[in-house]
């Protein structure tokens, strides 16, 4: 799937979205992500539905519905609560930036159980 990636010709969009609002995942109070919001926009979905279809065949990555952009920006190995850091945050908005660079790899949450 990688090399499927890798070999692809990406469509000409635009890459300059709003980044705003922060967000925890599963549960601000017992978060193992912390993200920031990007702003959806028809450039960005032409993008996604161009990698879906590459990696289609590949039965990677999730069902295209559940589309969410976003930029992961911490991971923890164990859940914090966040729900303070997204009070003061949560809807603060950081501009608008330029996405140069587009770096795929796998990200798993592992389960450790005792």
């Amino acid at each position: 799937a990688i090399h499927a990636l890798e070999q692809a010709s990406l469509p000409n969009v635009d890459l300059s979205h709003e980044i705003g609002g922060m967000g925890a995942f599963p549960e601000p109070e017992s978060a193992r992500v912390l993200w920031l919001g990007v702003a959806r926009t028809k450039a960005l979905e032409s993008l996604h539905s161009h990698l879906h279809q590459i990696l289609r065949p590949y039965k990677v990555g999730p069902a295209e519905e559940s589309f969410v952009p976003h930029l992961t920006i911490a991971r923890f190995r164990n859940p914090v609560s966040c729900t303070d850091l997204l009070g003061l945050a949560g809807r603060k908005k950081f501009g608008k930036y330029a996405i140069s660079e587009i770096v795929v790899f796998e990200s798993v949450i592992e389960n450790h159980m005792a």
